[in-house]
């Protein structure tokens, strides 16, 4: 398979679980994320109290997302994570839209 013909082996990879009904798509990548497709859009974040964290260089708080198996949302709560270095910033888990559905990016450090 060429280069030029593996983004479309892709999309058509994930077009073949859609339609067969297989609604989530775990693929890793360099940065050892996943994406999970939806048909739909999640549900509203939920607002979740957030602790007060002692050392801000040391800790951030995750917020809460949306996962989708088997055909259902099912919400993860927050929580408070260490920093790999006191600069490290986060990207927060969220859903995109894609022209196949609904995509999940997975949380990371920048």
């Amino acid at each position: 398979m060429t280069s030029h013909t593996k983004p479309f082996a892709l999309l058509g990879l994930m077009a073949i679980l859609l339609v067969t009904g297989c609604q989530t798509f775990n693929a890793g990548n360099e940065d050892n994320s996943f994406i999970m497709l939806a048909p739909v859009a999640p549900p509203a974040l939920i607002d979740e109290p957030k602790p007060v964290l002692q050392d801000l260089r040391a800790q951030i708080w995750r917020p809460g997302y949306w996962t989708y198996t088997n055909g259902t949302f099912n919400w993860v709560s927050g929580t408070v994570i260490d920093r790999p270095s006191p600069t490290a910033v986060w990207a927060s888990d969220r859903w995109v839209w894609h022209e196949f559905g609904w995509g999940f990016e997975a949380g990371h450090w920048q």
